[in-house]
């Protein structure tokens, strides 16, 4: 059953309850008010009874005035043959004189008295014609003599009888109000639920399009609004997990390119030391003589050894929260000691450094960016022909320098420069001389700056008499004003 349902059939209930419950209860109070009403007045009769039984003479006209009634003795004046009345009290209504009409000689009053003898309730009601009232009236003789008592009184016969009448058409308004308000108030209550829960049902399909709409700062509105909240997290963690998910995809991927380049890399080398070994063992052709490969399988050691290093250091550096322990060093004294270390580089190729060098202090974690420093360096010289120029620039600016590295004398393929800080690819171009390495160096670069909030760019420099590639970086300024510390 829908909760609208279920609304309104308790509301309905309720007001139909409700509706009968004071119809019952209305009709108990006008019938226990009119059983009051008519003890009060049946009692103050009697009391007047009773007192001119004892003392037809007494004064009881305060008595009377007091408590609203009309008293009338009705005898028979023997001196002038007729009936007389005295009216007893300050009273006199039509309801008294009606009454004295009925009675016009001796016989009817002694009838009267004798037929009030035989009754055991002297207490009547009467609603006369001529009168627009309701009236107690009491007779009783004392002597001959007939005492006519009346007192009016609230009389609520005539609301009960009105109620008994209009009891169908009570009922029939009382279905018909009922089911009306039962229907808008269950409406009123449950169509906000149904939207809440039109939207909860979205929300466990994973479906985050739709808001409930907040009316009113009641329990229903708060919900609203905790289900909007508790809509907006899913939604948000929902999307973290498919970003986290694509970039574990994406590093799961890089992993087994890396796993499938290294083996390659490892590869050659490893097969030429095992050939030049097994040649050796052998002892034929040219490995008579096995002094001569030494320094080659030296220095194929050494490439696997640098491999193995670099691979280390990938491995580090890939790790996304690693802590950088960021201190202000000037940028100027680390480019310059990082030069001197590739002196017997610049020297073997007779490469001409030009530096222009702004210094300037900058927050940086000191052995990673040594690092960065030698790589971009070591591949300027190395990638550069004979003879050639390397320029250095740092210009400063307001929160970061800016550091440019100009080798000259080549180009890059435009294709390439692209994947140049992908694990273990090469810018094989016919111009370069130059192919060792691991084929690491610029993506641990990369790593590097990026956890130094800095992006590396390589592009390519064409001039009319030469070619060139820039490779360019920004480190953020020290906000710290202290010694510079190398």
């Amino acid at each position: 059953m829908k909760i609208h349902t279920r609304f309104f059939i308790t509301f309905f209930c309720f007001a139909l309850f409700f509706a009968f419950s004071s119809y019952l209860a209305q009709d108990s109070i006008f019938k226990y008010n009119q059983t009051r009403e008519e003890l009060r007045v049946s009692t103050q009769l009697n009391t007047v009874r009773n007192t001119l039984s004892r003392s037809p003479d007494a004064d009881m006209y305060e008595y009377f005035s007091a408590n609203q009634i009309d008293i009338t003795r009705i005898f028979f004046d023997t001196y002038t043959n007729q009936v007389e009345t005295q009216q007893l009290s300050p009273l006199n209504t039509e309801l008294a004189n009606s009454i004295i009409a009925r009675y016009h000689n001796q016989t009817e009053i002694d009838a009267t008295c004798i037929l009030l003898e035989t009754l055991e309730n002297q207490v009547r009601i009467s609603t006369p014609t001529v009168i627009a009232a309701d009236y107690i009236i009491q007779e009783f003789c004392i002597d001959n003599i007939l005492y006519v008592m009346t007192s009016s009184f609230i009389h609520y016969g005539n609301a009960i009888n009105l109620l008994m009448q209009s009891y169908l058409f009570i009922v029939i308004g009382t279905v018909i109000v009922s089911a009306i308000l039962s229907y808008i108030l269950a409406r009123y209550i449950s169509t906000p639920l149904q939207k809440i829960s039109y939207v909860t049902k979205k929300i466990s399909n994973l479906d985050f399009s739709n808001r409930v709409e907040v009316i009113g700062n009641d329990e229903i509105g708060d919900l609203a609004v905790n289900i909007n909240i508790l809509s907006d997290k899913l939604q948000n963690s929902i999307k973290k997990l498919r970003d986290n998910v694509i970039v574990e995809k994406e590093q799961r991927e890089k992993q087994n390119q890396l796993f499938a380049s290294m083996s390659h890399e490892l590869k050659t080398p490893l097969a030429i030391l095992h050939g030049t070994l097994e040649g050796i063992k052998d002892q034929v052709g040219p490995y008579k003589e096995p002094l001569n490969y030494v320094d080659g399988m030296m220095e194929e050691v050494k490439g696997m050894q640098e491999l193995v290093q670099n691979l280390i250091n990938y491995a580090k550096f890939s790790i996304t929260d690693r802590e950088v322990n960021l201190q202000p060093y000037s940028i100027q004294k680390i480019i310059y000691q990082q030069i001197n270390k590739l002196d017997y580089l610049i020297n073997e190729k007779n490469i001409d450094i030009e530096m222009f060098i702004t210094d300037a202090m900058v927050d940086i974690d000191l052995t990673s960016m040594n690092m960065v420093f030698k790589n971009i360096f070591e591949n300027a010289i190395r990638y550069s022909d004979d003879g050639a120029k390397v320029e250095i620039f740092t210009s400063s600016f307001t929160d970061y320098v800016l550091i440019q590295v100009y080798n000259h004398g080549i180009n890059i393929d435009p294709e390439r420069l692209l994947h140049l800080f992908e694990p273990f690819y090469r810018a094989d171009d016919s111009r370069v001389k130059y192919k060792q390495g691991s084929g690491l160096g610029l993506t641990i670069v990369k790593q590097i700056l990026e956890q130094h909030n800095s992006t590396p760019h390589i592009y390519n420099v064409n001039n009319d008499e030469e070619y060139a590639v820039c490779f360019e970086f920004t480190l953020p300024k020290s906000k710290a004003i202290v010694e510079p510390t190398t």
